[in-house]
């Protein structure tokens, strides 16, 4: 009789000891799954603002190549303003033409 009451507390322990592991492991698993859960929203989270910047990206990339090209555009234009601004002499002065010519027209410039 005493081998079986020894015996029984010894399955009784067992069965303690199996049932703390148990609830440990089941523990363990309830919390890897929340922490599952927050990694996969915290990985969705980081999509839409990956999303977002990349399109935050292009439109100002768009904004940068019309600024760029509305700039080149204004020193085109000033260019050919100070083009006008500039007075040419006609094509019958030259350094090779007779002295006359030229002093009738840049006479006529400084009157």
């Amino acid at each position: 009789m005493l081998w079986f009451s020894d015996e029984l507390s010894r399955l009784q322990r067992l069965k303690e000891e199996g049932f703390n592991s148990i609830d440990m492991l089941s523990t363990k698993v309830q919390t890897m799954i929340a922490e599952k859960r927050f990694m996969e929203e915290q990985v969705k989270a980081s999509k839409r603002q990956n999303k977002l910047l990349v399109m935050a990206l292009a439109k100002q990339e768009g904004h940068q190549a019309q600024i760029e090209d509305a700039i080149s555009q204004m020193n085109r234009s000033h260019v050919e303003q100070r083009k006008q601004l500039v007075l040419m002499p006609p094509l019958q002065v030259s350094p090779f033409a007779r002295p006359e010519e030229a002093a009738n027209f840049f006479g006529a410039m400084i009157d």
